[in-house]
């Protein structure tokens, strides 16, 4: 079972983050952006060890550049691969039709943060009804089932259009 730590966020984090629920976290920005930042279980494609990535800009508010922010997203998702062979699902919104710029900061973001580090980024894009979904699975490098845990997860993202047309 998954069990983050705040304390040990805190140790390396430049914001202080506050423990919301298990593996939520919220933290505030020195321009008052209130985050929150954490994991929940998921099944998709694989039974256990699967958790879905989010950061939410509670209010909706214009974020300004700061790296402060990306710092300690680094920090948590550090301690989140700490705790074992996890996987982070991540899935760019969609709501404003902005999930590509998304998934572009994103990856941009991880190879600044990760790319020396034993965590490697796998990602898919999608077109389905002429919108287009970005999606992606982190795990470490040593992960024992990494080759395993990558199939699993193209073959779910090419499984969706099937699914999707049944909802």
């Amino acid at each position: 079972m998954l069990e983050l730590s705040a304390e040990r966020i805190n140790i390396h984090a430049p914001y202080k983050v506050e423990r919301v629920e298990a593996n939520t976290f919220l933290f505030t920005t020195k321009s008052g952006v209130v985050y929150y930042v954490g994991f929940s279980h998921d099944f998709s494609f694989m039974e256990e060890n699967l958790y879905q990535f989010f950061i939410t800009n509670v209010e909706h508010k214009h974020a300004p550049a700061d790296s402060a922010i990306y710092e300690t997203i680094k920090v948590v998702i550090e301690e989140f691969f700490e705790q074992g062979q996890n996987v982070i699902l991540y899935i760019c919104d969609s709501m404003d039709n902005r999930q590509a710029m998304r998934d572009r900061l994103f990856r941009i973001w991880f190879n600044t943060c990760f790319e020396n580090k034993n965590i490697t980024l796998y990602n898919e894009q999608i077109e389905i009804d002429d919108i287009w979904y970005f999606a992606g699975i982190m795990l470490r490098k040593d992960n024992p089932s990494h080759n395993r845990i990558i199939g699993q997860f193209h073959d779910f993202v090419q499984d969706i259009p099937n699914k999707w047309e049944l909802l």
